[in-house]
C-alpha cells in the first residue's frame, strides 16, 4: 500500500531536539553543569534582556566551567543529521586569555579544552567551534577517536555583542558526513577565504553531549561567558 503524504510535521515528528532560551535554568535537568574546580558557577542571569545563564570560570589560570546537555543523546551517524546553535557573549578578560567551546562531544568534563591554550582534547567523537589561550579567532574542529580536523577561521571570537555560534553534521554516505561552522549566519572561512568544511569518518563514533558553552580560564582573570538561545536537534 502506498504511503500517502504524511504532511510538513512528518519530520518533526521524527526530530529529537533540546530548545532552551534560559527563561529560567535548574541544574541536572535538562543541562548539567562542570564546577571541576573549587569556585567556578554557573548560574541564571536573573532579571534582563535576553534571559541567559552566565558561566563565570573565577581568577585561576587553568579554572573551567561547562554546561552540557544532561545525557549524550546526539551520534553521528548515516542518514541521522545534527544540528547545533548558541547565542554566546563573552569580553576578554585579559586581551586573548579564555578558552571557549561550542558543539558537540563524547563523555564532555574537564580538560575538555585542555590546559595553557592546547586545544581540544585528542580523543573524542564530536565537532564544534572553539578558542583557545593565545588566539584571538574561532577555530572549527572534528573528530572520530583520535582522527582529528582542526581549522582556524578568519573571524575574531568574542566582544561586547553576542555571537551565534553553529555547527552541522551532514551524513554523507554510511561510513562518512560533512561538518559545517557558521557564526552570524555565515560560514567560516580559512586564511585563504575558503568555507571550512570537515570531512568525517563517523563509523564507530560514540554518543555524544551537546555542549552550548565551555570556558576554561587562561590566567588569572575569570572568564565569564554568557549564553542564551540553544538549541540541538537530530533527526532519529
Amino acid at each position: 500500500m502506498k504511503i500517502v503524504d504524511r504532511g510538513p510535521y512528518y519530520d518533526k515528528r521524527r526530530t529529537f531536539f533540546i530548545e532552551d532560551n534560559f527563561g529560567w535554568y535548574v541544574d541536572i535537568h535538562q543541562w548539567t553543569k562542570l564546577v571541576a574546580d573549587t569556585t567556578p558557577t554557573v548560574a541564571h542571569g536573573g532579571d534582563g534582556s535576553p534571559p541567559h545563564v552566565a558561566l563565570a570560570t573565577d581568577a585561576t589560570d587553568n579554572n573551567e566551567v561547562m554546561l552540557r546537555s544532561t545525557n549524550e543523546s546526539f551520534l553521528m551517524a548515516d542518514n541521522l543529521p545534527i544540528f547545533g546553535s548558541v547565542k554566546i557573549q563573552f569580553t576578554e578578560a585579559n586581551t586573548d586569555d579564555a578558552n571557549v567551546f561550542v558543539g558537540f562531544i563524547d563523555a564532555a568534563g574537564a580538560n575538555l579544552l585542555v590546559d595553557n591554550g592546547a586545544g581540544p582534547k585528542t580523543t573524542a567523537s564530536g565537532f564544534g567551534i572553539f578558542k583557545v589561550d593565545g588566539g584571538t579567532v574561532w577555530k572549527c574542529f572534528s573528530s572520530k577517536s583520535t582522527t582529528q580536523t582542526i581549522t582556524a577561521s578568519t573571524t575574531t571570537a568574542g566582544g561586547s555583542a553576542y555571537q551565534v555560534l553553529e555547527v552541522e553534521f551532514q551524513p554523507i554516505s554510511s561510513t562518512e558526513g560533512m561538518v559545517y561552522f557558521w557564526v552570524d549566519g555565515v560560514q567560516l572561512v580559512d586564511s585563504n577565504q575558503k568555507p571550512i568544511s570537515h570531512l568525517v569518518t563517523h563509523t564507530s563514533a560514540t554518543e555524544m553531549h551537546f555542549v552550548p558553552c565551555y570556558a576554561k580560564a587562561g590566567g588569572a582573570n575569570s572568564e565569564t561567558p554568557k549564553i542564551t538561545n540553544a538549541f540541538a536537534s537530530q533527526l532519529r
